[in-house]
């Protein structure tokens, strides 16, 4: 499980997950990165969507297989870039 630990004033603790509150009409749901701190968690919407079958819970990733979704290198690289990318501070 991938799960990335910002240092701040307090200690916030991020993820990527397949938001299954919120099905679409089209049967996928949204894919959302969950920030946690303090006890409160904020869903925020990457604007990328999913179905089940072409979600790994296990990695918080696309499924690696082409016929599954033929797109997932595009997705998975999106979600590496928002996963190092981290909170912006004005000194870097």
């Amino acid at each position: 499980m991938f799960v990335r630990r910002i240092k701040n004033n307090n200690m916030a603790t991020i993820k990527f997950v397949l938001y299954k509150s919120n099905k679409r009409k089209d049967g996928s749901y949204p894919v959302c990165l969950r920030v946690s701190k303090k006890g409160k968690l904020k869903y925020i919407d990457l604007k990328l969507s999913s179905l089940e079958g072409q979600w790994n819970e296990d990695t918080c990733r696309f499924k690696n297989d082409k016929r599954v979704n033929p797109n997932y290198e595009l997705y998975n690289g999106l979600l590496s870039h928002y996963n190092s990318s981290g909170p912006k501070r004005p000194w870097q």
